[in-house]
Order: C-alpha cells, then sequence, then structure tokens
C-alpha cells in the first residue's frame, strides 16, 4: 500500500514539474524583455480599403507570454495578439475582437527596442487570405524607422 501511495505522489509531483518548467522557462526568457511593456504606436493597412491606419496599442504581460491589444483604432478594427519572444522576434497569433477574423504575427525587435516591425498574415471573416507589413513604435517618429527597416531589413523577392 506505501508503495502506491508514493508511486501516486510521484507522478502527480512528476505531472505538475512537467507542466511548471515550460511555464517558468518562457517567463524567464520574457523577463528580459519588460521594456517592450507600455503604451506604442501601430501602422498597419488595412485590407478593405488599403487605408493607412495608425492607431494606439498596450503591449502587457499574459502569464508567460507577451500580450499586444489595440486601445484606440481610428476605424475601429479593434484584436488582440499573444506572442512570445526568441532570438530577437516576436511572434504568436492575433485575433479580431468584432469577428472571427485571426492569423499570425512575425515582428524583428529593433535594436534600440523602441521599434517592432514584420508582418501578420490571417483569414478573414469571408474566408479570404490577408497578408501585410505591422510596425510598432514608441512615438510616430519610431514608425517612420519601423517602415525604414522594414524595407530595408527584408529582403525582397528576386525573380
Amino acid at each position: 500500500m506505501n508503495d502506491l501511495v508514493i508511486t501516486l505522489i510521484g507522478a502527480v509531483v512528476g505531472a505538475v514539474i512537467s507542466f511548471l518548467l515550460p511555464v517558468m522557462w518562457r517567463a524567464i526568457q520574457n523577463r528580459e524583455h519588460l521594456d517592450l511593456l507600455g503604451a506604442w504606436k501601430s501602422a498597419y493597412t488595412y485590407e478593405d480599403t488599403g487605408e493607412h491606419v495608425v492607431e494606439d496599442v498596450k503591449i502587457t504581460r499574459l502569464g508567460s507570454r507577451i500580450n499586444i491589444k489595440s486601445t484606440k483604432n481610428p476605424i475601429g478594427d479593434f484584436y488582440e495578439a499573444t506572442v512570445t519572444h526568441s532570438a530577437g522576434e516576436l511572434s504568436g497569433h492575433w485575433r479580431s475582437n468584432q469577428g472571427q477574423a485571426k492569423g499570425n504575427v512575425i515582428l524583428a525587435v529593433g535594436a534600440n527596442g523602441a521599434v517592432l516591425y514584420g508582418y501578420f498574415s490571417g483569414v478573414r471573416e469571408t474566408g479570404e487570405r490577408v497578408f501585410g507589413p505591422w510596425i510598432f513604435g514608441r512615438t510616430e517618429e519610431n514608425l517612420k524607422t519601423g517602415a525604414q527597416l522594414l524595407r530595408t531589413q527584408t529582403l525582397p523577392l528576386r525573380e
């Protein structure tokens, strides 16, 4: 009977550790990037109209991940993204707060930490695929820097 109790306790402890270890590891990795948290500007092209949108977003911690949430969007295109940080990049998923649109995001962290630049992809409510550039900056001037980095640091398709 004692062996059974010890075996069960060992199995429970092992299961708890195997669950908590990856969560703790991600938290340690993301802890060094707390300087990304706070208020940011974001810029992207709204696919429906081709309109250039500049909005306010807030970046916070969400457990061991990083949460990006639009807070003031001039066209009402509100969303949330949940990303992880690895090797100077943020990658994860976004979803619309209004409908079923959702997708993926990958952003490079600029050397100064005041710029994020990259791309989003996904599927609209209609099933149509979307893909486009996405830039974040602490200020509108940082958005200009992000746009320049996106143009110069990404590779164009060569034919």
